[in-house]
C-alpha cells in the first residue's frame, strides 16, 4: 500500500516556480519602467550626490562619484554639479600650472552650499573675490566638503586626498554644528570609507547603490517628499504651525554651546576639537602651507549679542596653536538686513549673500595674510 503522505520536494515545486516567476516578473517590470522614464526623460525634481564605487574612488581627490548632476528638492530647490574629480563646481586640473594660486575649502554643508546655485557657494566666491585680488595669477578655489563632515573628517579627507592637491592655502570653514557632532559614534568620513570599501565585492551593496541610483526611486522619493509638503500646507491652512525640526535642532545647538559651556559633554567634544586641529597645523606646516579657520556665524546669533560662542572658544583656540583666524559674525551682524544672510525661514545655511560676505571677507584677509595668530 502506497503512503499517503505528500513528498515535500513534490510540493515545493510549484511554490519556487511561482516564486521564481514573480521575481523575474518584478525585475522585468522594473527594467522596463526604468527604461521609460529614461527614454523620455522624465527626471524627478528630487536626487542626491551619491559616492564612488571602489575602484573609481582610486583614480580621483574628491569625495563623491565624479561627473554628477544633482537635483535636490529637500527644502528649496537647487542644482549642483560634481566635477570631473568628485568635487562640487567646475572641472579642474591635477596638475597645478606654474604661478597658480590654489586654495582647498575644508567644510560641513555650510562650506558645501546648500541650497545655492554653484556660482553662489563660499568656495565659488572666494575664488571670484581672489581673481580680483591677484589678477596677475591663475586662482583655483576647490570646495572639497560634504553634508555632515567636522574637523574630524575634514583631517581625514586632508591626510589622504586632500594633500595631493597641492594647495597653497587650506580653509577650515567652521560651522557651529561642528563641536558637538564629533560626539557621534562614527564619522561621516569613517562612513562613505566603509561604503566604498565593500563596494567592490558587496553584491547587496551594490544591488541596493543601483536602486538608489534609479529614477524609479528617485521619484517616490520625490512623491514622499510631496506628502510631507502637502501635510505642512494642511497644517498651516488649519492653523496650526508647521515643525521644522533644522530651525529647532540649530538653536539647541548653540544653546548647549553657549549656556552649558562649562559641562564635561561640551568640554569633551571641545578636546577632540582641538586635537584634530592641532593634528591638521603640525601636518600642513610640515609641508609649509598656510592654515586659515574660518568661522561662520549661526542665524541664531542674529538676535543674541550675548551669545558669542562658539568663535569666542575658537579663536582662543586658534591663539594657543598659533593658527590664523577670522571670526565672520562681526560681518554679517554689520550688514544692515543680518536676516538675509541665511536661508530664513525655511533652512539656517547661510544664503548667496551670506557666502558673499564672507568670501570677501576672508580675500581681504587672505591678501593681507599676517603671519601668524588671530585676526586683527
Amino acid at each position: 500500500m502506497k503512503s499517503s503522505v505528500p513528498n515535500p520536494k513534490i510540493c515545493l515545486k510549484p511554490v519556487l516556480r511561482y516564486a521564481l516567476f514573480l521575481a523575474i516578473s518584478v525585475a522585468a517590470g522594473f527594467i522596463v519602467l526604468e527604461s521609460l522614464l529614461r527614454f523620455f526623460h522624465v527626471r524627478p525634481n528630487v536626487d542626491f550626490a551619491y559616492l564612488p564605487d571602489f575602484w573609481t574612488d582610486r583614480k580621483i581627490l574628491g569625495i563623491f562619484a565624479p561627473n554628477q548632476i544633482v537635483h535636490e528638492n529637500l527644502l528649496i530647490p537647487y542644482t549642483y554639479h560634481i566635477n570631473n574629480q568628485g568635487l562640487r563646481g567646475r572641472d579642474v586640473a591635477l596638475e597645478k600650472a606654474p604661478g597658480e594660486l590654489r586654495v582647498l575649502v575644508l567644510g560641513d554643508s555650510a562650506a558645501f552650499g546648500f541650497y545655492v546655485k554653484d556660482e553662489e557657494t563660499f568656495p565659488a566666491q572666494l575664488e571670484t573675490a581672489l581673481k580680483e585680488k591677484f589678477p596677475e595669477r591663475t586662482v583655483t578655489v576647490l570646495n572639497a566638503s560634504s553634508g555632515g563632515y567636522t574637523i574630524k573628517d575634514e583631517w581625514l579627507y586632508l591626510r589622504s586626498k586632500g594633500i595631493r592637491w597641492n594647495p597653497d592655502i587650506v580653509v577650515v570653514a567652521f560651522y557651529s554644528n561642528d563641536v558637538l557632532d564629533l560626539l557621534n559614534e562614527r564619522s561621516m568620513w569613517e562612513g562613505q570609507r566603509r561604503n566604498i570599501e565593500i563596494s567592490w565585492d558587496d553584491w547587496w551593496f551594490s544591488t541596493g547603490r543601483l536602486w538608489k541610483q534609479s529614477l524609479l526611486c528617485k521619484h517616490l522619493l520625490a512623491f514622499q517628499l510631496r506628502l510631507r509638503l502637502w501635510a505642512e500646507k494642511f497644517n498651516r491652512q488649519g492653523g496650526g504651525q508647521p515643525e521644522n525640526k533644522i530651525l529647532d535642532r540649530a538653536v539647541e545647538n548653540m544653546q548647549q554651546l553657549n549656556e552649558e559651556h562649562g559641562t564635561e559633554t561640551v568640554g569633551k567634544a571641545w578636546q577632540a576639537y582641538e586635537s584634530y586641529l592641532r593634528l591638521t597645523k603640525e601636518f600642513l606646516d610640515g609641508k609649509d602651507i598656510k592654515l586659515l579657520v574660518a568661522a561662520f556665524a549661526d542665524h541664531s546669533q542674529i538676535g543674541r549679542p550675548d551669545w558669542t560662542e562658539p568663535q569666542s572658544t575658537l579663536g582662543s583656540m586658534c591663539g594657543r596653536l598659533n593658527i590664523s583666524f577670522i571670526d565672520l559674525l562681526p560681518y554679517v551682524r554689520n550688514t544692515e538686513k543680518p536676516s538675509e544672510t541665511f536661508l530664513l525661514p525655511r533652512d539656517t545655511h547661510p544664503s548667496a549673500t551670506g557666502y558673499a560676505i564672507a568670501a570677501n571677507a576672508v580675500a581681504d584677509f587672505l591678501y593681507g595674510w599676517p603671519p601668524s595668530g588671530q585676526e586683527g
